[in-house]
């Protein structure tokens, strides 16, 4: 079972598959769409949309 399983949260597939992708390549995802993908640990965001970014 996944952290976020165990938090209650159910993330989408398709937002699970890029998540890994990224966090397994050390890449930075970049993302209009932070909320869908802050609960993933240890995973870099940015938003080129706003001034914020993780």
């Amino acid at each position: 079972m996944s952290s976020l399983q165990k938090l209650g949260l159910t993330p989408a597939f398709l937002d699970s598959q890029i998540a890994s992708i990224a966090k397994a390549n050390d890449l930075i995802l970049v993302t209009r769409n932070i909320t869908y993908f802050e609960n993933f640990l240890g995973l870099s965001l940015e938003n080129w949309f706003s001034n914020t970014s993780t």
